[in-house]
């Protein structure tokens, strides 16, 4: 994730995330369970009010199993009449999920410190997390 506090052709974005990888991990993007099942969206970035903190949520994906899939294209195109298999990560029942950290960087601080939202106890190794309070983002946890 990158982070641009003005536009201009000075500016250059900064890193947030630093730990991306490809199928592994992901920073403000769900993985296809989370994408497709829990959160119905293609982001998890969430800012404050104030536009002075972000949250968002590290999806790690390493435990998870691969799947491939048909990937069908354009029925008008010759050279797509026959499907493309697409790699990607997917949990079937009984097999792992991928793992997810919520963490709240912020933008006021020059080191963008950031901070890990921790469940409480109770909620500790609950399947997933469904949502994020957008604003005072501090001890709070929803799962």
């Amino acid at each position: 994730m990158f982070y641009m506090p003005q536009f201009s052709s000075l500016t250059k974005p900064r890193p947030l995330t630093t730990n991306g990888e490809n199928d592994v991990i992901l920073n403000g993007v769900p993985d296809w369970v989370y994408e497709e099942e829990i959160l119905g969206a293609n982001n998890a970035i969430w800012w404050s009010d104030d536009g002075t903190k972000i949250a968002y949520a590290c999806f790690n994906d390493s435990a998870v199993d691969f799947i491939n899939l048909p990937k069908y294209g354009d029925y008008h195109d010759v050279t797509n009449l026959y499907p493309q298999f697409r790699r990607f990560r997917y949990p079937k029942a009984g097999r792992n999920n991928p793992t997810v950290k919520l963490w709240v960087i912020d933008l006021t601080r020059m080191d963008y410190a950031k901070t890990e939202i921790v469940p409480p106890e109770d909620y500790k190794g609950n399947a997933h997390i469904e949502i994020v309070p957008p604003d005072d983002y501090k001890g709070k946890y929803v799962h």
